[in-house]
């Protein structure tokens, strides 16, 4: 049985705790930690002002992360085939980034 389903998480620089801003943590900031973590990235140009695939087709992919303003978005999906699930993935994280202020 294959399970499909897509998720976003949006985290902005504004929403975030007081006391996480006050150590100068930001969107960007996430953004970047969480890439710098990933053993491997694929940058995704033409989404918002920086974006990325973690993940491979061999295993599960990860899904797409998206820095635009100060905002970080991650996209994941999981659908039959793995090329699908990335390119579903990088299509759902343009929408939103072209959403976005």
């Amino acid at each position: 049985m294959s399970v499909e389903f897509a998720q976003l998480s949006v985290v902005q620089t504004a929403g975030m705790d007081a006391q996480l801003k006050a150590t100068g943590y930001t969107a960007a900031k996430l953004f970047n930690d969480s890439k710098a973590q990933a053993k491997t990235t694929q940058d995704i140009p033409g989404i918002g002002d920086s974006a990325y695939w973690f993940g491979n087709l061999e295993q599960e992919p990860a899904g797409v992360h998206v820095l635009k303003g100060d905002v970080e978005l991650n996209v994941s999906a999981t659908l039959k085939d793995k090329q699908a699930t990335l390119e579903a993935e990088k299509k759902l994280a343009a929408i939103v980034a072209g959403r976005l202020p």
